[in-house]
């Protein structure tokens, strides 16, 4: 039976595509794939057969990454590779994501130290904090579950997560903020965010296809 269900993976994971040295080449049914595997994942033993043979054959390392790589632009293969429906989590997952979220909040408590006592142009360490999680899309994980009616049960997480966010702004200035700014200087800072993004990703992008081609 194990050499039967060994001959079906192979099979299946050979049409996933191939990596020609420079790119990777997805096979027209590569998504049929993706999805197949992930229903063999579902369907594994006690004694984790499937994923002892994806573990083997190396397919996270050799496919998988490098497909999140070089078709990065590919939304619907993205959310297929990475999505993992609420209903499906078992309770070590649950955990997981609520330690995530706890360590998260726990960052943003940290107390400002004597080198934040500098000129008000300067950022403290707790901005520092706010850019590194808007850049890494963290703000936009915490701004999907708070809209997402599934997840209610992390919201009193996320709004004390918010809460800390804005815990050295002045609740009228906030308010007012936005009224007081022109509209140069936003779409000036607009400006300076997106090349800051861009600037980050395509670094990021670079020692991931550095890594990936070292392996």
């Amino acid at each position: 039976m194990e050499d039967y269900l060994s001959a079906e993976l192979t099979a299946t994971c050979a049409v996933l595509g191939y990596y020609d040295g420079a790119n990777y080449h997805l096979d027209k049914y590569c998504l049929d794939v993706i999805k197949d595997l992930i229903r063999y994942l579902k369907r594994d033993d006690d004694t984790h057969t499937i994923r002892r043979f994806l573990g083997r054959t190396k397919l996270l390392q050799t496919d998988l990454v490098k497909i999140l790589v070089y078709h990065v632009s590919n939304i619907e293969l993205w959310d297929v590779l990475l999505r993992y429906d609420n209903t499906e989590r078992e309770e070590e997952n649950e955990m997981t994501i609520e330690r995530i979220l706890i360590f998260i909040r726990n960052v943003l408590q940290v107390p400002a130290n004597d080198n934040d006592k500098r000129t008000n142009n300067d950022a403290t360490v707790h901005d520092k904090i706010l850019f590194a999680y808007h850049t890494s899309g963290i703000v936009d994980i915490l701004l999907f579950i708070v809209s997402n009616q599934k997840e209610q049960q992390y919201h009193m997480q996320v709004l004390e997560i918010v809460s800390l966010m804005l815990r050295e702004q002045n609740a009228s200035q906030l308010a007012v903020s936005g009224l007081q700014r022109s509209t140069a200087e936003k779409e000036e800072d607009e400006t300076r965010l997106v090349t800051l993004l861009q600037k980050e990703l395509q670094e990021k992008m670079n020692k991931m296809k550095k890594y990936v081609g070292s392996r």
